[in-house]
Order: structure tokens, then sequence, then C-alpha cells
């Protein structure tokens, strides 16, 4: 009896202090929680803080910027009604000058109609940027921009380039529609007689009119693929006289009407 009585002691004092132990094991895990806890709200809150000023510096540089975009716009606003103002007074000033030669300005109209058709019934060369030129004359001229002798002048440059072509033969490059695409091709032009082309992927051809209207052919043919590429690498050499072997393809269908 005596023996177990320290034993039994033992027992109950563990009993009695295993609750107390829980319970500071407890407050330890609730005191690590909080402080994590407040480490992720102090890290969060220097988030914020950080975007805070971000968004304001942000906003500051937006406010800047959009100052002088406003500084800008005015000063671009300011400066075409200068323009406008100027393009008024020299359009009066044509105007003034083009009522002495009235008679002039129709006749360069119809110069520029009769060029026009000359152009888009001509030879495929160059013709968008050609067309653009004659466009620009006839819309200065009945926007009073430039006087009837101005716009004389420049047709009869037109003209001259025209007559120029005729005989003139060359290496160039330009945009052809073949099978529906637009491609970069090379060109050799023969007066206004014919074209013929040659893209970097190989293919030659020549263009032919149809219907009043040119289209680009491709050449199948070994003979005639030969012909074109020796006339386009006598064209490279700048060997520009002499006899050449034409496709005899490109005239007997049309290819010089």
């Amino acid at each position: 009896m005596f023996l177990k009585t320290p034993i039994l002691g033992g027992m109950l004092t563990a009993a009695l202090l295993l609750p107390q132990f829980a319970l500071a094991q407890t407050d330890n895990s609730m005191v690590e929680s909080l402080m994590k806890l407040r480490t992720q709200v102090e890290s969060l809150h220097s988030q914020i803080q950080d975007d805070q000023d971000a968004f304001g510096s942000s906003m500051r540089s937006l406010s800047l910027q959009k100052n002088d975009f406003e500084t800008q716009l005015s000063r671009q606003d300011t400066q075409l009604k200068k323009i406008e103002q100027e393009i008024t007074q020299i359009r009066e000033l044509i105007k003034k000058r083009s009522s002495k030669t009235d008679g002039l300005r129709d006749v360069v109209l119809n110069a520029i109609v009769k060029l026009e058709k000359i152009v888009n019934e001509g030879i495929p060369f160059k013709v968008s940027l050609r067309q653009n030129d004659i466009h620009e004359t006839k819309v200065q001229l009945e926007g009073n921009l430039i006087t009837p002798e101005q716009a004389l002048s420049k047709v009869w440059g037109s003209y001259d380039d025209a007559l120029r072509m005729s005989s003139e033969n060359g290496l160039f490059k330009q945009p052809i529609v073949l099978g529906g695409k637009e491609k970069l091709a090379e060109i050799v032009k023969l007066g206004t007689v014919m074209l013929f082309f040659k893209l970097p992927t190989g293919e030659v051809g020549y263009a032919k009119k149809e219907s009043g209207k040119y289209h680009y052919i491709q050449v199948n043919d070994e003979i005639q693929q030969k012909e074109i590429l020796t006339l386009f690498d006598a064209m490279k050499k700048q060997i520009r006289t002499g006899y050449f072997s034409i496709p005899y393809a490109v005239v007997s269908q049309g290819g010089v009407k």
C-alpha cells in the first residue's frame, strides 16, 4: 500500500497538469497564428501603400501627358486654322487670275480627260502612279488651288512623258496581278507596244490586251520562256539595241494591240 502511494500521487499530479499543458500549447499556437496574420496584414498594408503610391504617380504622369497633349492639340488647331486661312486667300487670288483665262480652263480639263483615256487604255506601265498625277492636277484645278496656266504646264508634262514612253525601252519593277493575286515583278517595257514580266519565283509572261483591257499571261512554253529570259538578261546588261527574238504568241494573239 505504501509503495503504490507515490505512483498514485504522480499520476494525480500529471492528470492535474495535463490540461494546463494543453492549454499552454493552444495559447502558443494562437499566438503564432496571430503573429503570422499580423505579418500578412502588415505585408498587405505595405503592398497596398506601394500600389497607392504607384497609382498616384501614374495619375500624375497621365495628367501631365494630358496637359501636354492638350497644349499640342491647341497649337495644331491654331496652325490648321492659319493654313486654312492661307488656302482661302490663295484660292481667292487664283480665282481672280483664272477669271481672265476661263477658256483655257476648259481646254485643260478636256486635255485631262483625253490624257486619262490614253493612260487607261495604254500599256499597263505604272498606271496607278500616272493616274494619280493626272487626278491630282484635275482636283487642284477644279478646287482653284492652281491656275489654268499651271495646270496646263502639268498636263503638258504628262503628255510629254507619254510621248517619251513610246520610244523608251527599259527594265523596271512594278506590281502586277497574276492569277487573281498582286505580285511584285520585274518588267521589260518595249515602248508602248510590249510589256514582259518576270517574277522572283521564276515565272515569266507578258501583258495581253483583251476586250479593251490588259491582262498578264504566264508563258509555259520552254522556248518562249528562254526568249523572254534572254530579253531580261540583255536589259540588265544595258543592251537596249539590236536583234531579239520575241515570243510569236505575244504578237499573234493581240499583245501588240
